[in-house]
């Protein structure tokens, strides 16, 4: 691979930029697994952990395992039944680097594997903590109509390892072979991208084979002040989306700065990411270099006593016309700077949204949140309620109810989302909120309501029941028009200055349906078995009908979904 010299001038101050940051005191010890399971568990017990002080910051995710251990630590231990008391147990044990009583040593297998009986390699010395574990995914199914059969091959490898009790650092990689249901398949054709993911091949017929990889270090320059340098996606709010940012892109370079002190959790971001525009025909290759351009991203965190939490972010997606030799804006580094008062200075093309989230506690075990996007307005328009294009704006509203109905591990989650057409959309090809040509906040872009409903129920200890129902409204663009659904179009190719409504263009109506079970092996062994019914039809009297089974084994990672 061929860099030029920006680029490499570009990573070198970065990395004396790091290394010039004093190391003084134990780090965060890497984020907390994005398991799909063990991610609920920190939300569950977080909602039923009586508060004798403020509430946990957790809108931005995935929180640090110090994070994770001091909410455990602290969880309510009054209404434990034996189910909590394993899912307890199953959390600690991941998080053995904090507490090493958590884990148990055993005879190894040949001496060297599996000394403790959760990691295939593990290290555990006062200076350097190892943890190396094998990744297996092995998938099959069947979709209804179709004789090839549905499959995910995965094999990795995960390493996490600790450094004098100050720096952490953490690596994946994953070599997959896939086959997706038919509507996966059509969204790679139409958008050229598979969701999730970066560059991939195909495999076969209608299958794909790609890396995933993820890695970063991490440390405190202060107390108080995490820093974190790598390769890796984030999500901001606590709800099943998103509107401000989510983790269902292809994961990015990153640098992160995160500052918890006194009721505020403040965090930076700055990302180099992969431009909208197509290369090679059409086709992002794998050859020469991808288009890129950069984001730059604050998000303040303020606790308003035990029982509110309020949020404001900020951030700018900015880059050149020549995308291959773009550089980041050193302006955009001061981490407590107004991006728009700097846009409105320099006369930056860069595309600006700020936005706004909450979450509030009425009672033990339930959370109301919601949070607001704003790409765009003028106040005339909105009190005219002209629906004007420029009126560009998102908005999600939901509640988690743990412990439903006073039965013990029944979890309940409602969810409402919307955006306005050509939110998160620019004139540019680097302007628009995106990443590998997928959507940085919620997958279905912009023009759309969607409404979930999440239910999970873990009867047994090892046991975990669930089932998410979708439904939503989205207006589709005729062949060569732009009705605002497609953030990566030019939103000056729209079709009308007023009269934008959501649903506008080919109104199309989607049911998603997934009900799964899986059986919990040992902390990081899972058994699934999954069915999946999902159906859309339009004005035009088009419908589509996926209707499929899956079922497998996984080792030490998290389920792949694919939910739109």
């Amino acid at each position: 691979m061929i860099f030029d010299a920006l680029k490499i001038r570009h990573y070198i101050q970065i990395f004396l930029l790091l290394i010039s940051i004093p190391v003084v005191v134990n780090g965060q010890f890497t984020n907390t697994s994005r398991d799909l399971f063990q991610q609920h568990l920190y939300e569950r017990y977080r909602l039923l952990t009586v508060r004798k002080s403020e509430l946990q910051h957790a809108s931005f995710s995935p929180i640090t395992q110090k994070q994770a251990f001091e909410l455990i630590s602290s969880s309510d231990s009054s209404s434990r039944n034996r189910t909590d008391d394993f899912n307890l147990s199953f959390i600690k044990k991941q998080l053995w680097f904090h507490d090493s009583t958590a884990v148990s040593d055993q005879p190894a297998f040949l001496g060297i594997f599996y000394k403790n009986r959760l990691d295939g390699y593990s290290v555990n010395q006062p200076a350097f903590k190892l943890k190396v574990n094998p990744v297996l995914y092995l998938s099959g199914g069947k979709q209804q109509g179709e004789t090839d059969p549905l499959f995910i091959n995965t094999r990795g490898i995960e390493v996490q390892g600790l450094i004098d009790k100050k720096v952490g650092f953490y690596s994946y990689i994953g070599e997959n072979q896939a086959r997706f249901p038919t509507y996966v398949r059509q969204y790679r054709d139409s958008v050229k991208a598979l969701p999730g993911e970066g560059f991939h091949k195909i495999f076969k017929e209608n299958g794909y084979d790609y890396f995933h990889v993820n890695g970063y270090v991490d440390f405190n320059a202060t107390k108080h002040i995490n820093v974190q340098f790598g390769y890796d996606q984030f999500k901001i709010g606590t709800g099943i989306r998103s509107v401000l940012l989510s983790d269902q892109s292809s994961p990015y370079t990153f640098l992160k700065l995160q500052t918890r002190v006194w009721k505020i959790n403040y965090t930076n971001l700055f990302a180099q990411l992969t431009q909208n525009n197509r290369i090679n025909n059409g086709i992002l290759t794998g050859t020469g270099g991808y288009p890129q351009k950069f984001m730059s991203l604050h998000h303040l965190s303020v606790n308003l006593g035990k029982k509110v939490n309020i949020g404001l972010f900020e951030s700018v997606m900015y880059g050149t016309a020549d995308s291959l030799s773009a550089i980041f804006e050193a302006k955009y580094l001061n981490p407590i700077i107004f991006y728009r008062a700097i846009e409105h200075q320099t006369g930056s093309a860069g595309n600006v949204q700020v936005g706004a989230d909450f979450e509030i506690l009425p009672t033990k075990g339930i959370a109301i949140y919601g949070q607001f996007l704003l790409d765009e307005f003028v106040l005339q328009n909105v009190k005219e309620q002209n629906g004007w294009w420029g009126n560009k704006y998102a908005g999600l509203i939901g509640i988690k109810y743990m412990n439903a109905f006073t039965i013990p591990n029944l979890d309940l989650n409602l969810e409402g989302s919307q955006a306005r057409p050509y939110t998160y959309s620019h004139y540019t090809d680097f302007g628009s909120y995106s990443h590998y040509r997928q959507p940085l906040a919620h997958p279905l872009g912009a023009n759309f309501k969607e409404f979930i409903a999440d239910v999970r129920y873990q009867p047994i200890p090892k046991l975990v029941l669930s089932l998410r129902w979708m439904a939503a409204k989205r207006g589709m663009d005729e062949k060569n028009k732009n009705w605002g659904s497609d953030i990566l179009k030019d939103y000056t190719t729209r079709e009308q200055e007023f009269n934008n409504t959501i649903g506008q263009g080919i109104t199309t109506s989607s049911n998603y349906l997934a009900f799964s079970t899986t059986y919990i092996l040992f902390p990081g062994l899972y058994i699934d078995a999954r069915f999946t019914n999902r159906s859309s039809n339009n004005e035009l009297g088009n419908t589509t009908s996926d209707v499929f089974f899956e079922g497998g084994i996984r080792l030490n990672i998290k389920e792949k979904r694919h939910e739109f």
